[in-house]
C-alpha cells in the first residue's frame, strides 16, 4: 500500500478552508459585533464614573478652623477680667463633636463641648477673672479637639493698663 502525497495535502486544505468559512462567518456576524461594542461602551462608561466618583470622594478634605476674633482681646488689661472671643468652623464632612479647652498659663479656665454641622460656624466669648498677683506675661491658650485632631490657638497677656 503506498500513499499519494497530492491527495494527503490536500484534505488538510479543505479542512482548513472550512475552518476559516466558520471563523469568517463568527466574525462577520453584524448582532455580535453590535452587542460586543454595546458591552465595551458601557464597561468603559462604567470604569470612568467609578474612577470620577473614587477621585472626588477621596479628594474632600475634613478639618475645622479655630480662630482668635482680634478685636475682641487686648494684651492689656484693665481690672481682673479676661475676656475674649474664639470661633470655629467646620469644614467637616458630618455632624462633628468639639471639645474647647482654655488656658491661663497652666491653669485651666474653661471648658466647654458642642457639636456643629458640616460648614456650620460659632463664636463665643471667654471671660474669667485673675488674681492681683497673676504675673507676666502669661500665655492664653484655646486647646480644640475634634475628628482626632487638635487645634489650638493663643495670645499674650502682656500686664495691666
Amino acid at each position: 500500500m503506498s500513499l499519494n502525497p497530492e491527495k494527503m495535502s490536500q484534505k488538510p486544505e479543505k479542512t482548513t478552508q472550512k475552518q476559516e468559512t466558520n471563523h469568517q462567518k463568527e466574525r462577520d456576524d453584524p448582532q455580535l459585533d453590535d452587542v460586543i461594542w454595546k458591552a465595551a461602551i458601557a464597561a468603559i462608561i462604567i470604569g470612568l464614573l467609578v474612577t470620577v466618583y473614587l477621585v472626588l470622594e477621596t479628594k474632600k478634605e475634613s478639618y475645622s478652623a479655630l480662630y482668635l476674633n482680634p478685636e475682641s482681646y487686648e494684651n492689656y488689661i484693665e481690672g481682673d477680667t479676661v475676656r475674649f472671643t474664639y470661633g470655629v468652623q467646620s469644614y467637616e464632612t458630618k455632624r462633628t463633636l468639639y471639645s474647647i479647652q482654655v488656658f491661663l498659663g497652666e491653669r485651666q479656665v474653661g471648658v466647654k463641648e458642642f457639636s456643629l454641622e458640616p460648614n456650620q460656624k460659632t463664636e463665643d466669648e471667654i471671660s474669667f477673672q485673675i488674681g492681683p498677683e497673676q504675673m507676666f506675661p502669661e500665655k492664653v491658650l484655646v486647646n480644640m479637639a475634634a475628628n482626632n485632631q487638635e487645634y489650638s490657638v493663643h495670645y499674650w497677656l502682656k500686664g495691666r493698663k
